[in-house]
């Protein structure tokens, strides 16, 4: 990583941007788009993102569900 910031300093500012744009590009897998389902009436609710990095179990949340018309457990689905 250091090699990147350096060759950054050293490159004309058409490149640094381009270069920029490649360390952004590089640090957004770890994010996934997963969706919520409550656990009372098994509807798919909400989707979210989650680090895969930080949180690699399932995902669970208290929210609110408009089908029951309460506040239940929602968890990660495929």
């Amino acid at each position: 990583m250091r090699e990147i910031f350096a060759a950054y300093n050293s490159v004309p500012v058409r490149e640094a941007a381009w270069l920029k744009r490649q360390i952004k590009q590089g640090g957004a897998d770890m994010r996934v788009k997963v969706t919520l389902r409550c656990n009372e009436c098994k509807q798919r609710n909400y989707n979210t993102f989650k680090n895969k990095k930080n949180t690699p179990d399932r995902l669970e949340m208290s929210k609110y569900c408009p089908f029951c018309r309460k506040h239940t457990t929602h968890s990660e689905t495929k």
